[in-house]
């Protein structure tokens, strides 16, 4: 019971307090001693506010890593024709991503083919060679030595 007289007590007191600082500021205004000169408006143009997208740009440097990287690359030797896919983009397992020049390819396969074909002249030619040695060694005109 006591705590609650203290308590209301306070509040009046709290209360009485800000009533009178108040009173003794909210007095008649006190007249300025050097009013200023009055200045002559200035005119401002007025518009309407439109509803519309504000764009921001923001320019930064910076540095762009990806997530997943994928190396790539052919099981032939060549030179790149033309490129199907551009950077960044999806593809799927199995797509065409370049396609290699095959005019040198064509040159080394022709030239490969010919390289063949000498080696097979060869080893006819030595075979040949072999069986006439052979005939030879039969009748006794090449001794077993050259053969």
């Amino acid at each position: 019971m006591r705590i609650r007289v203290l308590t209301v007590g306070a509040i009046i007191l709290v209360i009485a307090g800000g009533l009178m600082a108040l009173r003794a500021r909210g007095g008649a205004p006190t007249p300025a001693v050097n009013q200023p000169a009055q200045v002559a408006p200035v005119p401002v143009g007025v518009a309407t506010a439109q509803r519309g997208d504000f764009v921001t740009t923001v320019t930064a440097t910076g540095t762009v890593a990806s997530l997943r990287e994928a190396k790539i690359a052919s099981t032939l030797p060549g030179i790149v024709a033309e490129v199907f896919v551009t950077e960044g983009q999806r593809v799927q397992r199995g797509e065409p991503l370049m396609r290699l020049r095959t005019d040198q390819m064509a040159a080394t396969e022709a030239q490969a083919r010919a390289g063949r074909a000498q080696a097979k002249a060869a080893l006819s030619l030595a075979e040949i060679s072999v069986r006439r040695m052979r005939e030879l060694s039969q009748s006794g005109a090449v001794s077993r030595q050259e053969l």
